[in-house]
């Protein structure tokens, strides 16, 4: 009985590390209205609080993030915030 259970223990602590393993992540450029990249612009989804910033080019990659539907904000200094909505992450997928 004790072998038993300790396999069931180890087949659930493997399958929470493969679950974790399954986030995918975000990558994208952010820049104004004539097309020029907004460097170091921040990119914010509340709901997991999570958040990243854009490189001198505009661009980001948010990593580990869980699969579901989110709504990106998008923050720079001067700008109004921009609002991104029914941004899909699907496990091990960018």
């Amino acid at each position: 009985m004790k072998k038993v259970s300790s396999l069931l223990l180890i087949f659930l602590g493997l399958m929470a590390l493969s679950a974790a393993a399954q986030n995918g992540s975000i990558r994208g450029k952010v820049f104004d209205n004539t097309g020029e990249p907004l460097p170091f612009a921040n990119v914010i989804i509340d709901r997991i609080n999570k958040g990243t910033a854009c490189d001198l080019d505009g661009i980001f990659e948010m990593k580990d993030v869980p699969p579901g539907t989110y709504q990106l904000k998008i923050t720079f200094v001067g700008y109004r915030p921009k609002i991104l909505d029914g941004v899909v992450v699907n496990g091990n997928q960018i």
